[in-house]
């Protein structure tokens, strides 16, 4: 009866499908292109540069949109 029992494949273990993953997320650390310091500065420069703009717009806006309905309201 021996031979005519078919053999199971064994599934991996948790362990193993554990230490699959953390295997192929060290090779993916390796592939990841780190920025240089310079690029980082100017990057970052330019959306500090780049918020200070878009607040100054929205608050001149904000301003603008005040004083005339202010204005507004005086007059009707």
């Amino acid at each position: 009866m021996a031979n005519n029992e078919v053999k199971k494949d064994k599934k991996p273990g948790f362990g193993s499908k554990i230490k699959a993953f953390f295997k192929s997320l060290k090779g993916e650390f390796r592939k990841i292109v780190w920025a240089s310091h310079k690029s980082t500065l100017k990057n970052s420069l330019i959306v500090l540069v780049g918020a200070v703009v878009i607040a100054v717009v929205i608050g001149l806006l904000d301003w603008g949109f005040t004083a005339g309905f202010t204005f507004l309201g005086k007059v009707f």
